[in-house]
């Protein structure tokens, strides 16, 4: 997995959480969407931890951009890809930057509101998966565990290897 961001993803990337004054946001309320887009357009699935926390804490149509995005960058990866690319996310935590706090506390409550994401929740519910908290990792494991599309199974398979016993049978379920 490339972890280096081209020049281009980081400078969207600082775009995107750069303070807006309260003015600039009434002028051009789609810039985020827009930003989002963009950094999709980018096909760098590497920029997947900076778009995580907007997951939680955008606005609905924010949201729904940021979930298109990663759904979007997901598909870039190929099946010998999911295990090093679970291995970056998680490395992503180490390094982590104060705009990616929302993600890295995410609760086990906030879990079913990305099974809600239609198509995309297979995508969203499999970075859950990766996460470095067990009982998130575990809530994700029964959503991905319901769903039969397919694209789920990269998810489960590295899942199947995990270190705590009950996510192992989780995954295996």
């Amino acid at each position: 997995m490339k972890s280096n961001l081209s020049e281009h993803a980081e400078k969207l990337i600082r775009s995107l959480y750069e303070e807006k004054g309260f003015l600039q946001s009434l002028v051009d309320p789609d810039q985020q969407e827009s930003l989002i887009q963009q950094i999709a357009e980018t096909a760098e699935p590497a920029v997947i931890p900076d778009l995580l926390p907007i997951l939680i804490t955008g606005n609905k149509r924010a949201i729904l951009a940021c979930a298109r995005a990663i759904h979007q960058l997901l598909q870039q990866l190929k099946p010998a890809d999911f295990a090093s690319f679970d291995e970056y996310v998680r490395l992503g935590y180490s390094n982590w930057r104060v705009p990616r706090e929302p993600w890295y506390t995410i609760k086990t409550k906030d879990v079913s509101h990305l099974a809600s994401m239609g198509e995309m929740s297979v995508s969203l519910l499999g970075l859950a998966s990766c996460h470095t908290n067990g009982y998130v990792r575990e809530e994700a494991l029964r959503d991905l565990g319901k769903m039969e599309t397919g694209a789920e199974l990269p998810f489960l398979f590295i899942r199947a290897n995990d270190w705590v016993e009950v996510i192992r049978s989780s995954a295996g379920r």
